[in-house]
């Protein structure tokens, strides 16, 4: 329930933002702007952020980002009465508030790996992805309607009360932490990047992904400008697209498992990377909507594929003690290149169009499949593969 709430109020924070700073403004490259901001505390706070949540209390410290993070919101209503004057607070708060997203997900990361067993971990991320998948199937469509029926800065409110009544269902959860590491702050830091760097296809996977998330936030950006600009639906139209893309992640999620028990970790990982850039090339020519929304329901469902086989490879390979530090490493890698990518495809938009910027980002796509498969990662075999699914 805590994580569906918070996913709830953030995403159709990060839904309704785009779309009332489009609408004001009307410009690809503020749009791009507004989107690799979202990525920054991710890349220059991941690590030091891991390190804290290894050395706290995990259930108290997400209680605590939670509460930011609804705070955070309210602010940003406010902040939008004058988002005419410029973006500057904005995409201050913005910042703020996606660091104590990224924290409150890092801290559940742990959190995970310490209530489940590792042999049922995929089935774990799997069932956590559908949850938060099934929010996200709703999430856009309320935002789209809350932006029709009580503007921008009150869609906001109800984003922060979604973040309020996470804040509160998170003091149900009881679990006893681990022993917490009680030497110098920069030594832990040290000892986690040595974690990270000894597992060595976890470091291929985090450059891999570094460079198809980048592909997808270039996706995700002109997806809004494709569906407003040149298909000219409006915001609720908007909202019920991105919902089938959620619809998508849901059976993604459940499928997961059983991809993993056919093909191993690897393939799952490793092949949605090809074909999401086929969705990509197939949106840029799409002649409608409903094609739009087809190949959406089709992102959604290869992506999760993709991002469910990568967070249980995580949690099974790396120590509880190292994992938020972990966590934070790679997880600042994996969102690295999304600022500079999604900025570069808002240049390439204004300057050629949506459709040669959805076709750069399935090149991306392409050109790191066909690097990864010569890699030792495309052979690797994890002893939990091939396990039968565990009861129920």
């Amino acid at each position: 329930m805590v994580s569906m709430l918070s996913v709830l109020g953030v995403e159709m924070a990060r839904l309704a933002l785009p779309l009332i700073v489009y609408e004001i403004q009307r410009s690809e490259m503020e749009l791009s702007v507004l989107r690799g901001v979202v990525f920054l505390p991710n890349i220059v706070l991941a690590i030091f952020i891991g390190t804290i949540n290894d050395r706290v209390r995990r259930v108290f410290a997400l209680r605590f980002y939670l509460a930011a993070q609804a705070a955070i919101l309210l602010c940003t209503a406010w902040a939008l009465k004058d988002v005419a004057g410029g973006l500057g607070l904005v995409l201050t708060l913005v910042f703020f508030l996606m660091a104590f997203f990224y924290a409150s997900g890092n801290v559940q990361t742990g959190l995970v790996q310490q209530a489940v067993p590792v042999s049922d971990l995929v089935t774990a991320n799997a069932l956590l992805s559908g949850f938060n998948s099934t929010i996200s199937v709703f999430a856009p469509m309320a935002a789209g309607a809350l932006l029709v029926l009580i503007g921008g800065s009150g869609t906001i409110v109800a984003c922060a009360i979604a973040l309020f009544a996470a804040m509160l269902f998170s003091a149900l959860i009881r679990l006893e932490d681990s022993p917490k590491p009680k030497g110098n702050f920069l030594q832990d830091i040290t000892d986690g990047l040595k974690a990270f760097a000894s597992n060595r296809e976890l470091v291929v996977m985090s450059l891999v992904v570094m460079i198809v998330n980048g592909a997808e936030g270039i996706y995700a950006t002109m997806l809004i400008v494709l569906l407003k600009s040149n298909l000219g639906v409006g915001d609720f139209e908007v909202g019920v697209v991105l919902g089938l893309t959620g619809v998508g992640a849901v059976c993604g999620a459940w499928l997961t498992p059983y991809g993993r028990r056919a093909f191993g970790v690897a393939k799952t990982f490793a092949m949605p990377i090809v074909l999401v850039a086929g969705v990509y090339v197939g949106t840029a020519f799409s002649p409608n909507v409903a094609v739009v929304a087809a190949l959406g329901f089709l992102e959604g469902l290869i992506s999760t594929v993709f991002v469910v086989s990568l967070w249980t490879f995580r949690q099974e390979t790396v120590e509880r003690r190292y994992i938020g530090r972990v966590a934070g490493i790679s997880g600042a890698i994996f969102k690295i290149g999304m600022p500079p990518l999604i900025i570069l495809g808002g240049l390439v938009s204004t300057r050629y169009g949506v459709v040669y910027c959805l076709l750069f980002a399935a090149l991306l796509n392409v050109l790191v499949f066909a690097a990864l498969v010569p890699t030792r990662l495309w052979r690797y075999k994890s002893p939990v593969d091939g396990n039968p699914l565990p009861a129920g």
